[in-house]
């Protein structure tokens, strides 16, 4: 029979192992889980916004805080824990949900606040790619895609579109569209 005393132990340790992956695991475990699940072997560029990290850091975080809730006795505090719980799932959720790629036909999209809901876009609908800078920086801030239909679509510039450029105006040009370097407004 197992008693409180282990059932408590065992709850700690959780919420030790939940505090100090927050840190690590979000880019290891989500990473991987995006790629697994929106890379397929046509895919020549798969990347991804830095948000991701930031909500799967808060799951794991009210992970951890739920596993203490769930030693106390409390019906309340225990209710409150899987309330917790069903916020960090929503988190998770929310982490994986965020990504984009490219294509030998067109470049597809699933933004942050999007849900669920892809957007492709063929290279020939691509008016213009700019690399965004910061005045006098080197480094860009985003990448923006210029529609003909005037519509824009903003992807954050970081390791995963560092390499891009090439590929991009290598796929855009055959088809009408630029890429140039703009500096922000």
């Amino acid at each position: 029979m197992i008693n409180n005393d282990k059932i408590r132990y065992f709850f700690i340790c959780i919420a030790i192992l939940f505090f100090i992956s927050a840190f690590f695991l979000p880019g290891v475990i989500i990473m991987s889980l995006k790629i697994i699940l929106f890379s397929s072997g046509d895919v020549l560029n798969f990347g991804m916004g830095t948000e991701f990290y930031m909500f799967g850091m808060i799951a794991f975080l009210f992970l951890g805080l739920a596993s203490i809730l769930f030693i106390f006795k409390k019906w309340i505090l225990r209710i409150m824990a899987i309330f917790l719980c069903l916020i960090s799932i929503t988190f998770l959720i929310l982490s994986v949900d965020e990504y984009f790629y490219i294509q030998k036909d067109g470049f597809t999209m699933n933004e942050f606040s999007s849900l669920g809901k892809h957007s492709f876009i063929p290279w020939d609908k691509i008016e213009e790619i700019q690399y965004v800078y910061k005045a006098n920086e080197n480094s860009p801030l985003r990448i923006q895609l210029n529609l003909i239909d005037g519509s824009t679509y903003n992807i954050p510039f970081n390791g995963f579109s560092a390499n891009m450029k090439n590929m991009l105006r290598d796929y855009v040009a055959p088809h009408g569209g630029k890429l140039v370097d703009v500096d922000e407004e």
